[in-house]
């Protein structure tokens, strides 16, 4: 994929958040230091798109560190086992493509690089487990899922979870 071909994506990316944030078009006066390096172009902030056999994790910014850590972890082990189909490489490309025009929209201040969870730490650790097929971390009901705590334990039924799976084959 070009520059040329990856601005675009990025433009086409914004028009969506665009239409379904309307606030983020004008968003208020702060401060911000323009970020000179370019954007982290990662499948889920930790895979190359086109390199399979290397992740680059814990780079995330977020404020539930260890809870995202946790999930990486898993989703790491799932990634490199290969226990999962992984999207082609253009659905990777515009994973990333979409992830940094979030970033941007979502973090004016310090989201250009594309790797900031701060507010999404839960949306982003759903999405790793969901992709390796593992749903112990989830309480009952969607009310419970919603507002109950995921602790420590919930994560060791995730591990429970992903090695019965690759038990199983």
């Amino acid at each position: 994929m070009s520059l040329t071909e990856s601005a675009t994506n990025f433009d086409e990316d914004d028009e969506q958040i665009f239409g379904l944030f309307v606030m983020f078009k004008n968003p208020p006066k702060r401060y911000h230091k323009h970020e000179a390096r370019m954007p982290y172009r990662f499948y889920h902030t930790m895979a190359p798109v086109n390199d399979e056999s290397i992740l680059f994790m814990d780079h995330v910014v977020t404020r539930a560190k260890l809870f995202v850590a946790e999930a990486q972890a898993i989703w790491a082990v799932a990634y490199l086992d290969k226990a999962f189909a992984l999207p082609s490489v253009v659905e990777r490309e515009d994973d990333a493509a979409h992830m940094i025009a979030w970033n941007k929209r979502r973090y004016p201040s310090n989201g250009e690089l594309g790797h900031s969870a701060a507010f999404d730490s839960v949306p982003y650790a759903d999405r790793l487990f969901d992709e390796t097929g593992v749903a112990s971390h989830r309480k009952k009901g969607w009310l419970g899922n919603m507002f109950a705590p995921i602790g420590p334990a919930d994560f060791g039924k995730v591990w429970h979870e992903y090695l019965a799976r690759r038990a199983k084959g």
